[in-house]
């Protein structure tokens, strides 16, 4: 099922697993039918085929926008900034901080979740991952998957009309683009958070508090005091001695010691 109501200049890409309809206007929404395939791995795809910078939701057989109202909804935003390669890492942390701002004017005890989940107080409500390449310039595709399970207040707001997945896609990319502004200036010649690091700071969750430090596999590798966050959005974690050590979301995760 293809939406193209009100939608200006059309292109249908019919090579892909999921029917998109692509628009000139690139902080549009985008809206695609449904499939097994996730829309985070589909628009990775229209991204290396050189698809510009945009929003792009799931809609389901029957035309209904995710953008609507669901438990479970997912989107992904194509970001093409004009920053150096090296800053490149720091843009998850920037959609987060976004959506983190943008949620804020609704819900009440938002929060992130080192390092780019969104929460609730303890509970998380959104997942980003993300992915960079080079097609037609460099480009980096963030999946945002959102969980409203435990938050029926949420759903209803999608659901009315009164908060819109469109408007948080598009002011997480707004701030991407102020963030590589910055960027440009020379701001964040001491790493790709520096710009905002403040403004993240003070909306990370566990900060100065006893962590467990749980490696990929799950197993605990210690816990320790979470100390707080560099410029390059590595979590310090601080032991009993005072020793500092930064670890990379590669590394390991942190979470609330048990």
């Amino acid at each position: 099922t293809i939406r193209s109501a009100s939608l200006p200049t059309a292109v249908l890409k019919s090579s892909l697993p999921i029917s998109v309809l692509v628009m000139s206007q690139p902080t549009s929404a985008k809206l695609f039918g449904s499939s097994s395939v996730s829309v985070f791995d589909t628009v990775v795809k229209l991204a290396q085929t050189g698809e510009q910078a945009g929003v792009f939701l799931a809609e389901d057989g029957n035309g209904k926008s995710t953008d609507q109202g669901e438990k479970h909804v997912e989107c992904a935003l194509i970001l093409r900034p004009d920053v150096p390669m090296q800053q490149v890492m720091g843009i998850p942390y920037v959609v987060a901080y976004g959506l983190a701002e943008a949620l804020e004017d609704a819900v009440s005890n938002i929060g992130i979740a080192w390092p780019y989940g969104i929460v609730i107080g303890d509970t998380p409500v959104a997942s980003i991952r993300a992915h960079a390449g080079y097609a037609d310039g460099m480009f980096v595709v963030c999946g945002l998957t959102f969980d409203f399970e435990e938050f029926p207040e949420i759903e209803e707001l999608l659901a009315t009309g009164a908060l819109s997945l469109t408007d948080l896609a598009q002011k997480a990319m707004a701030t991407v683009g102020s963030w590589a502004e910055n960027v440009k200036a020379g701001r964040a010649a001491a790493g790709p958070l520096a710009p905002i690091l403040n403004e993240y700071f003070e909306r990370v969750t566990l900060l100065g508090q006893t962590v467990d430090v749980v490696y990929p596999n799950g197993n605990v590798a210690y816990t320790a005091h979470f100390g707080g966050v560099d410029v390059w959005g590595r979590a310090i974690i601080v032991d009993g001695e005072g020793k500092e050590t930064a670890i990379t979301p590669e590394q390991a995760s942190i979470r609330a010691s048990r």
